[in-house]
């Protein structure tokens, strides 16, 4: 299966169905289902922000959702890859880097942790353990 390495916690916001498209410096024919890999590296930065925006709409962030956050080394969703475009609308705008290539999320499933190595670019990665969708 086809499997992109994300930086948490933008993993985790993808998985989660919270961030919709993924900034990419360039584009792919690919369509379909995408494992997402949660890499090595986090950007603290990005989770105290986060932090801060959840309590400052009254939705604070659980200890596991902060664990989750942290989780690297690993498989940890699955999202269809359904468009990939330099002019996201809607709700996906938002989330647009402009000049980027904005691939275009859909149908996120987070799964119970599967350690994998990450690579650069989209790559193809065999899970043989079954894949476990965890319930939202």
């Amino acid at each position: 299966m086809k499997a992109l390495s994300i930086r948490q916690p933008y993993a985790w916001l993808i998985v989660s169905g919270i961030k919709t498209l993924e900034n990419r410096t360039w584009r792919t024919d690919y369509r379909g289902p995408l494992l997402i890999h949660a890499g090595l590296r986090i950007d603290e930065a990005m989770i105290r922000h986060i932090l801060r925006q959840c309590r400052s709409v009254g939705e604070p962030i659980t200890r596991d959702e902060m664990s989750e956050m942290r989780i690297g080394g690993a498989v940890v969703g699955v999202v269809d890859l359904v468009d990939c475009t330099q002019s996201p609308t809607g709700e996906d705008a938002q989330w647009h880097n402009p000049g980027a290539w904005a691939w275009i999320l859909r149908n996120p499933r987070q799964i119970s942790p599967i350690p994998a190595r990450g690579r650069l670019g989209l790559f193809d990665l065999d899970i043989t353990p079954p894949i476990n969708i965890k319930k939202l």
